[in-house]
């Protein structure tokens, strides 16, 4: 794990002390979440994990995507229990003092589930730009389409064509 500009990075890592992590990062959580939490795990939170390792798990917990009311937990397995305390400690100690200093989100985007990731559309989507704060441009093999994600609609834009790549024009408003 890595600590940046309140984010927590998650990175997967092998079992075994000569394991290295890998170099893609598996999740990111944002220290500026509401629902931000850490804290230690008792046995009956871990039923599967050896005894030894329990007392060198911590969950870390934050909310999924701001359209949604889900949570998501990570459960981090630490070298050692001192190695867990300091991590839960530090941890908790930045989530309190961005609360204190109550520091803005500056993201430019906020992650929203627009549509499941079954849908077609999405599956077989060759293009993608993002219109505004609500609509998503979307092209493949059928065409264009503009996802309206507030609205939970699918809108074709013109023919039957494929689109193989979109841009675009902000003066035009196209």
């Amino acid at each position: 794990a890595v600590v940046c500009d309140f984010k927590l990075f998650l990175y997967d890592i092998a079992e075994g002390k000569a394991s290295q992590p890998s170099v893609l990062v598996s999740q990111v959580l944002d220290m500026r979440d509401e629902e931000f939490s850490v804290c230690s795990v008792l046995a009956s939170d871990v039923i599967h994990a050896n005894r030894k390792d329990i007392p060198c798990i911590f969950r870390v917990s934050a909310s999924q995507l701001l359209a949604s009311s889900n949570k998501c937990s990570v459960l981090i397995l630490a070298d050692s229990e001192n190695e867990k305390s300091k991590w839960v400690g530090v941890l908790n100690e930045l989530h309190r003092i961005l609360k204190k200093n109550k520091l803005k989100d500056r993201s430019v985007y906020a992650p929203k589930e627009a549509y499941d990731s079954t849908l077609p559309l999405i599956k077989t989507s060759q293009a993608a730009a993002i219109i505004d704060h609500e609509r998503i441009a979307l092209g493949n093999e059928e065409g264009l389409f503009v996802v309206h994600v507030t609205k939970d609609e699918i809108i074709r834009v013109g023919d039957n064509k494929k689109v193989h790549q979109i841009e675009l024009i902000p003066n035009e408003q196209l």
